[in-house]
């Protein structure tokens, strides 16, 4: 992970985060002043592609890619009212429309109250931008995290109908600092799913 200690640097330059391969992790011990999280391995499997030349049909040269799939007995995620997980009963785990390892039971465990605007540290659950198209999403004091690009659809109550390419925050990443009220909001382009956690272990205490 990466930390900015300079606000404006986070601000101008937060793109600099140099990317970092994360791990899956579950909590061993907790104390009054530390917890210990121990890593997680499990099976896993490694699969190559190529990318295919739009114009030819044909795969494209040095375009070469790789798929790593985890294969966990359960999973947790958290959805917002409305998400497709939020409805549904099974969902497919894959990628296309006909590759795949087959369906899952969704079940729904609890309702909880999270906190999204205010000062504090915010967990990103998608890819985050403190700013875009000259508009300010979070006042940045430090940032801790990895870099990926955004490269989809954007739509949202200005925009739409468009394919941007631009640095954002990887999913996990953490802002410290304190977010504005999103006008307009980023949620429907895929952008700032993010919410305040007091430290790593509150995801976990909301999964129990």
């Amino acid at each position: 992970s990466t930390e900015f200690k300079d606000k404006e640097e986070c601000v101008k330059d937060f793109q600099m985060a140099k990317p970092k391969v994360g791990q899956i992790i579950r909590k061993e011990m907790e104390g009054r002043k530390f917890t210990l999280f121990k890593k997680v391995e499990l099976e896993g499997q490694v699969e190559m592609s190529v990318a295919i030349d739009k114009h030819t049909a044909s795969s494209e040269k040095g375009m070469l890619f790789a798929y790593e799939y985890k294969f966990p007995e359960k999973m947790w995620a958290l959805a917002q009212p409305g998400e497709v997980l939020d409805s549904v009963d099974r969902i497919f785990i894959g990628r296309g429309k006909s590759r795949g390892f087959g369906w899952v039971d969704v079940r729904k465990k609890k309702e909880i109250d999270v906190e999204e605007e205010g000062k504090g540290k915010y967990y990103c659950l998608s890819q985050c931008v403190p700013t875009l198209f000259g508009k300010t999403y979070f006042q940045v004091d430090k940032i801790y995290g990895d870099l990926s690009y955004y490269i989809s659809w954007f739509t949202n109550d200005e925009h739409e109908g468009y394919r941007p390419s631009f640095k954002a925050l990887k999913e996990g990443s953490i802002i410290q600092g304190e977010r504005t009220k999103e006008n307009p909001p980023l949620l429907s382009a895929g952008l700032n799913f993010a919410i305040k956690i007091e430290d790593l272990t509150t995801l976990l205490r909301w999964q129990a």
